[in-house]
This record gives structure tokens, sequence and C-alpha cells, in this order.
């Protein structure tokens, strides 16, 4: 059994894509299980195997400990983390949702896919090429901010760098299924080296 933990900023299309997965492995003759982790959440555009709000009320853990709503469960497999094009845009946001990326992969553990999702918005071209060619990233932070927040921009994107994570990114459209093929190959690869995987769990 393989496992892939979708993760990704609020509002990033998680739900969407792991939708999107679920058929593709689905109509490839995989045995997939969807396990639904988010407490908080009201409607899915997919039908879970197994939904943590039928076990655990968000609103009585709410009251009695006086927590806020943003909150999940988590468990080992590996990961997807979804980044929203369109907040990803500027070279400044561009920087901070891969220093966000960057740490979910370090409080993980995991290996790890990362996805543009919603590219059917607005054209992707511009956020692939900063992922690409970091020359490319920096010039545009340049053009963007300058005085602290071109100094902290930097140093984050160095740290990054210098760390060796990856900055691929898989283009997706969840609404077209454009970039799907894509991505199933890069997870088969981390799972398989390139073979089809036959049992998974997404969660």
């Amino acid at each position: 059994m393989y496992a892939i933990s979708v993760t990704g900023t609020a509002g990033s299309g998680k739900s969407l894509l792991t939708s999107k997965l679920i058929e593709w492995y689905a109509s490839n003759n995989a045995y997939v299980i969807a396990l639904y982790l988010d407490l908080g959440a009201v409607n899915l555009p997919y039908e879970p195997t197994i939904d943590v709000r039928d076990h655990i009320d968000i609103g009585t853990i709410v009251e009695s400990y006086g927590l806020g709503q943003t909150s999940n469960l988590s468990c080992e497999s590996k990961a997807v983390f979804v980044l929203d094009v369109i907040l990803v845009s500027s070279p400044t946001n561009f920087v901070s949702i891969a220093l966000l990326a960057t740490s979910i992969r370090l409080r993980l553990h995991l290996p790890q896919v990362n996805v543009l999702s919603k590219i059917g918005l607005m054209k992707a071209n511009r956020v692939l090429t900063w992922s690409s060619n970091i020359a490319l990233l920096e010039q545009a932070i340049s053009s963007e901010v300058q005085g602290e927040s071109y100094l902290l921009s930097m140093q984050l994107l160095k740290g990054i760098v210098k760390g060796g994570f990856s900055m691929e990114l898989f283009a997706v459209s969840s609404a077209t299924s454009e970039g799907m093929i894509n991505l199933v190959a890069a997870l088969s690869r981390i799972f398989k080296i390139g073979e089809e995987v036959e049992d998974l769990c997404l969660k």
C-alpha cells in the first residue's frame, strides 16, 4: 500500500486535486482509499472512504479547548504540496510559499512533489520559470521590493537553494486534468521507480 498526503495553503485546491488523483488511479485499476483529515471543512468534491469528521466533532473541540478551526491529523506517507498559482504570482510570495513547502518537507521527513495548481485561471509560465531559473527569480525580486524586504527575500531564497531543496513544480489544472500525467509519473517514480501504483491511500 502506498500513501500520498496532500498538503498546501488554504484554498490552494487540495480537495479538487485529491478528487482528480482518485479518479486517475481508479481509472487505471488501482485500489484507492481516500482518508480525509481536515476537521474544519464542510463540502468536498469527492466521497472519502474514511472521514475524520464522522468521528471527531470540531465544534466540540473548539469549545472545550478554546482552539481555532485550523486543524488536522497527520500520518506518514509521501507528500504533495499544492501552490496556488494566483498566490505565488509575485516573486516575494513565491519565496514565502516555497519556504512553507520546505518547512512541510522538513516537518514530515517525506519525499515531496510540489504542484502548481489552478493553471487554467492564469498563465503559469513566469512562475514555472522562477522555479527552474533562480537568477531570473532574483531579478524579479529586485524589481518588486527594496530594502529590508529585498534582503529578507534573498536570504530566504539562498537558504532554500543552499539546503538543496528542489523547487521543481508540476503545473496541474484540476478542472481540465491538464498536467495530471506528469504529476502521476513523478509520484510513480517516488513509489515504484516508474511502475504503476496498484494500491493507494490519499489523505
